[in-house]
């Protein structure tokens, strides 16, 4: 479709649019103004011990904290492993985390515990006490994302560990099943066998579509039962469907189309910012959806702005992390468009009877509007309907743009008529000069 159909079929389309407290304590010689200033202290993070797996020297664990207030700061949180004698420590990032203390004493106590460094001491979030024992078995070591520039397939590294020096079990499977935010039920397995003792890694392309992964290891012991040994469940992260278009362009702004798609259960909000030379002009928010793919057939009108002026247009979301419960705020697009220069008119309209002689002379320094327009549309509750279009190219006559109109009245009742310039070379130049009711 080239520029000047998408122009007409877009306008088919168109639908109208248009504590601080203060305590004041009276003494009788003189009046104090007390002022009490609330200080916000962010709420501690939220940490569960998952699973803990001890074996004759190895203690593996999983351990999910949540962050909501944003209270953590680097280097500030870790798990920690401890007796009298003993200190292991490692740090952690909210969110779900896997791993392992090795070379530990045998029969031996210990304590397992999350801990948080608030600035003024270390407070312990969860804490389980556990003891090495020698037994054989299997546990999720620890799970990561292997290339951060992902596109559609996400590359997991899943880290099994496996013991089987008191041959108890036959064989480990590891059992894995990819269910996208759209399947509810009936999660399908995939199996992977696991042949070899310590540590073992599976490569895993997960569909970036905010994709929950289930899987458990599953061994089969000298006497024919099948044990799960340990289970794991996690979800990539939020992705997020949204675009935003400039689909027309006039002297003091833009017009732009907003899309968004709910692949989550996660609550989203956009704003559209508007800068220039990096300083914000102007903050939009559009509209919002309740359920599903959603594209607005009305455009959402910045104006206000400068002619001739570059400005950027950067659509940002917020939400809060569904694997961490952290507010964030996501840059998702960065467009850069310029205002077109200020143009005036004349427009006479003069009543044939059954129709309407529109003469427009346009002052046009930038050369943005080559032809004229009119649309007839019949008023409906949802979307006006589309009856009838037509245009009129702009002849230069005494250095003046100068064209003529002949519009029906022939229409049903009700209907309007509107009159707009637009361009030859850039469907998004349009700009609506007058509306007419009929």
């Amino acid at each position: 479709m080239n520029r000047r159909e998408k122009f007409k079929e877009q306008l088919k389309k168109k639908s109208k649019f248009e504590t601080i407290k203060s305590l004041m304590m009276t003494f009788t010689a003189t009046v104090t103004a007390v002022v009490a200033i609330a200080v916000l202290v962010p709420s501690s993070p939220k940490a569960t011990i998952e699973s803990v797996k001890v074996f004759t020297s190895d203690i593996v664990y999983q351990v999910n904290v949540t962050d909501s207030d944003g209270a953590i700061t680097n280097d500030t949180l870790k798990v920690v492993l401890e007796n009298q004698s003993e200190y292991y420590e490692v740090l952690l990032e909210p969110g779900l985390s896997a791993g392992s203390f090795s070379n530990l004493n045998s029969n031996t106590q210990y304590t397992l515990s999350v801990r948080y460094d608030k600035g003024f001491g270390l407070e312990k979030l969860a804490t389980e006490t556990i003891k090495t024992i020698e037994k054989d078995g299997a546990a999720f070591l620890g799970v990561s994302i292997i290339d951060p520039n992902y596109d559609y397939y996400i590359p997991y590294q899943l880290d099994i560990y496996y013991t089987n020096q008191l041959l108890t079990y036959q064989n480990l499977v590891l059992y894995v099943a990819l269910v996208p935010y759209y399947q509810v039920d009936d999660p399908i397995y995939e199996p992977y066998m696991i042949n070899l003792e310590g540590t073992t890694s599976i490569t895993l392309d997960v569909m970036n579509e905010n994709t929950r992964v289930y899987a458990y290891l599953e061994a089969t012991t000298t006497t024919n039962e099948t044990v799960i040994l340990d289970t794991i469940e996690f979800q990539t992260p939020l992705s997020i469907y949204a675009s935003l278009y400039v689909d027309q362009i006039t002297p003091d702004g833009f017009g732009v189309s907003f899309y968004s798609d709910y692949s989550s259960a996660t609550d989203i909000s956009y704003e559209i910012i508007i800068k220039q030379n990096n300083q914000t002009i102007k903050t939009v928010i559009p509209p919002t959806f309740v359920e599903g793919t959603q594209h607005s057939e009305e455009l959402l009108m910045i104006d206000g702005l400068r002619p001739e002026t570059l400005y950027t247009i950067e659509l940002y979301a917020t939400y809060q992390d569904p694997n961490t419960l952290q507010t964030v705020t996501q840059l998702l697009e960065t467009l850069e468009e310029t205002t077109i220069a200020k143009f005036s008119y004349t427009i006479d309209i003069v009543d044939l009877g059954d129709m309407l002689e529109v003469t427009i002379i346009l002052d046009d320094p930038g050369h943005n509007y080559q032809i004229a327009y009119y649309t007839a549309y019949q008023p409906a509750e949802e979307y006006d309907t589309w009856l009838d279009y037509n245009e009129s190219p702009f002849n230069m006559v005494d250095n003046e743009k100068i064209t003529t109109l002949l519009i029906p009245k022939t229409y049903p009742l009700p209907y309007y008529i509107e009159i707009g310039l637009t361009s030859q070379t850039d469907y998004r130049y349009y700009i609506t000069i007058r509306t007419i009711n009929g």
